[in-house]
C-alpha cells in the first residue's frame, strides 16, 4: 500500500485550493518533504494521520477566515482517488499508517512536562493492541458492560424489594441471601415470601445475583489473560525502546515496563521507570505533590522526551505484523536533537525504510533532508516543497532540492570563517560543517564524478585511483591533505562524537578553508 499523490486539498489549514499540477504532489516509496515553519507541513501530517481513522485531526484544521468554507482532500492510493470531505469524511479509511509527530507524542508519551493518565492508557493500549490483543480487551470490555447492565437491573430490583418490605438496604442483605432465602426468621418478610409478585422480585434478585458472580469471575479470568498477553508483548516493547534509546545515544533506558491495576472501565495504565546513571526512577511521581525528587519534567531534557517518544513509536512500527505493508510518516522526527542524533535518527529511519511499504519525511531542516537525498540507499525518492504564496496561502511544489542545498555551502564556508575569525559560534557545528563543506565543493567542482549520493571517503578513492586521463588526477597533489582532514572530520558524523581540542579544530578549519580557496 503507497500513497501515489496528494490530487488536492481546499480550504484545511493554509490551504486554501491546492491543485497538483504535473508531479508536485506525487509521493513515492521514500518522499521528503520540505517546508519553512508555518507553511502547513504539520496541516500534511494531520491529513496522513487521519487517514488511521482521526477524522478529527484535520476536522480541527479547517480554514480560518473563509465565510463558507468547504473542506475538501483528494489523494491517489494505491492507483484509486480518496477523497474527504467535512460531512462525509473518508470514503475510505482506516489505512495501515502510523505518523510521528505532535499529536502523537500528546496523545500517548508527554504534554508540557508531564505524563497523565489518558496518556499511560493510550500508550498501553497503542502497543498492547495487536489483533490478540484487541480481541482479549474487547472481551472484556463486552463482559464489564454486562456487568455494569446486571448491576443496574439489580439495584432496581433492590430498590423495589425495599419498597415492598420496609427494609433498608443493610436490614436486606442481613435477612436475605444472595440466593434469595431468608437467612433468619422475619414474620414480615415470612408472609411476604408468601405473596407471588414479592416472590417474583426475590427470584429476580436471585439470578441477578448469580449472573453477576457468574460474570465478575469471567472478568478476572478475563483480566489475567491480559495480564498474561500483556507481559511479553511488554517486555519486547521495552528491549525494543532500549534498542533505539542506545541508536540514539540516550544516556536513560526504561526498565521495569508494565501495568497498573484496572480502572473500572477496564482502561490500563503503562507504567516504567527510568534507569540513569545506575538508579531507577519512578517518573509518575511527577503527577503528585513530592518535592525535591526528580521526576520526568526535570529528570529528562526536551531532546530525551522526544527521544524516548520515537522510540516507543519505532518499536510500534517494528512489532506490526503487517509491517511489510505499513505507511510510516515522520513530521519533524528530529526536533530538539544535536547532530549526532540527527545522524542516528536518519539511520533509523533508513533501516526502517526497507521493512515498509512507504515512507514520508516532513522537515524544515534542509540538511537533514538532503541526507537521504544524498544517500546511496535511497532510490528515486519524490521532492516536494510546501510553499507559502505572498496572500500567505499553502502550496505544494516540486522541490529544486540541489539549488537549496547549494547555498547551503555559503552558509558553511562562511561558518568556518567565523570561528577562524574568533567569532562565538558552536565549536561542534564548525567541526561537522569541514567534510559538508568539502563536499560541496568538489561536488560542485566535478559534477560527474562525485555525484550526489556520495560522500567525501568515495570521492578521495576516485581520486587516488586515476591516472593521467582522468580530470581528476590534479586533485592527487591535495590527496594526503584532504585524506588527514577527513580521517579529522567523519568521526564527527557519527555516535558518540569524539572530544573537541579547540586549537586542533583551529588548526584542520585553517586547513580546509586553504584547500577551498585553491
Amino acid at each position: 500500500m503507497k500513497i501515489d499523490k496528494i490530487i488536492s486539498i481546499t480550504d484545511i489549514g493554509r490551504f486554501k485550493n491546492f491543485y497538483a499540477k504535473g508531479p508536485s504532489g506525487d509521493l513515492s516509496s521514500v518522499s521528503l518533504i520540505y517546508g519553512q515553519n508555518g507553511s502547513g507541513k504539520s496541516t500534511l501530517a494531520s491529513i496522513f494521520s487521519s487517514l488511521e481513522g482521526e477524522a478529527r485531526n484535520i476536522n480541527k484544521r479547517e480554514r480560518v477566515g473563509e465565510k463558507n468554507p468547504t473542506p475538501k482532500i483528494s489523494i491517489r492510493v494505491d492507483k484509486s482517488v480518496v477523497n474527504y470531505s467535512t460531512n462525509k469524511g473518508w470514503d475510505k479509511h482506516n489505512l495501515n499508517i502510523s505518523v510521528f509527530d505532535s499529536s502523537f507524542i500528546n496523545d500517548n508519551i508527554y504534554s508540557g512536562e508531564s505524563i497523565f493518565k489518558e496518556q499511560r492508557a493510550s500508550l498501553f493500549l497503542l502497543l498492547f493492541l495487536d489483533e490478540e490483543g484487541r480481541t482479549l480487551h474487547q472481551e472484556a470490555e463486552k463482559v464489564n458492560s454486562e456487568v455494569a447492565e446486571v448491576n443496574r437491573k439489580l439495584s432496581a430490583v433492590i430498590y423495589n424489594i425495599m419498597e415492598s418490605s420496609g427494609l433498608n438496604k443493610q436490614e436486606l442483605f442481613e435477612y436475605i441471601s444472595p440466593t434469595g432465602v431468608l437467612k433468619k426468621e422475619h414474620t414480615g418478610l415470612r408472609n411476604l415470601f408468601e405473596n407471588k409478585e414479592f416472590k417474583g422480585l426475590i427470584e429476580r434478585y436471585a439470578s441477578l445475583t448469580n449472573e453477576r458472580f457468574v460474570k465478575t469471575a469471567l472478568i478476572k479470568e478475563k483480566k489475567q489473560e491480559i495480564l498474561v498477553s500483556a507481559e511479553s508483548v511488554l517486555n519486547v516493547h521495552q528491549d525494543n525502546v532500549n534498542k533505539y534509546l542506545q541508536i540514539l545515544s540516550a544516556n536513560f533506558r526504561i526498565a521495569n515496563i508494565g501495568l497498573s491495576n484496572f480502572s473500572n472501565d477496564m482502561s490500563q495504565r503503562l507504567k516504567y521507570s527510568i534507569r540513569i546513571n545506575d538508579c531507577e526512577e519512578n517518573i509518575f511521581d511527577s503527577n503528585t505533590v513530592k518535592h525535591g525528587k526528580p521526576y520526568f519534567d526535570t529528570l529528562l531534557s526536551d531532546a530525551d522526551k522526544r527521544t524516548i517518544s520515537f522510540a516507543f513509536f519505532m518499536s510500534k512500527i517494528e512489532s506490526d505484523k503487517n509491517i511489510s505493508s505499513k505507511i510510516v510518516v515522520f513530521d519533524d522526527p528530529m526536533s530538539s536533537f544535536d547532530s549526532a542524533r540527527k545522524t542516528a535518527t536518519k539511520q533509523a529511519i533508513l533501516a526502517l525504510s526497507t521493512k515498509v511499504s512507504q515512507v514520508i519525511i516532513l522537515s524544515h531542516d534542509i540538511n537533514f533532508l538532503a541526507s537521504f537525498w544524498l544517500d546511496s540507499k535511497v532510490k528515486s525518492p519524490s521532492l516536494i516543497e510546501v510553499k507559502k504564496t505572498a496572500s500567505f496561502v499553502s502550496e505544494l511544489k516540486e522541490w529544486n532540492i540541489a539549488s537549496d542545498y547549494d547555498s547551503e555551502f555559503i552558509k558553511n564556508y562562511k561558518l568556518l570563517h567565523l570561528f577562524v575569525d574568533g567569532e562565538s559560534v558552536c565549536q561542534r557545528s564548525v567541526a561537522l560543517t569541514i567534510r559538508v563543506a568539502l563536499e560541496e565543493y568538489f561536488r560542485q567542482k566535478f559534477p560527474i564524478n562525485f555525484v550526489k549520493k556520495e560522500w567525501l571517503g568515495d570521492f578521495l578513492k576516485k581520486v587516488r585511483e586515476s591516472d593521467q586521463t582522468s580530470n581528476l588526477f590534479a586533485m592527487k597533489k591535495h590527496l594526503d591533505e584532504l585524506s588527514f582532514i577527513c580521517e579529522y572530520a567523519s568521526p564527527f558524523h557519527h555516535a558518540p562524537q569524539p572530544e573537541i581540542i579547540e586549537d586542533e579544530l583551529m588548526s584542520y578549519v585553517k586547513r580546509t578553508i586553504v584547500v577551498l580557496q585553491a
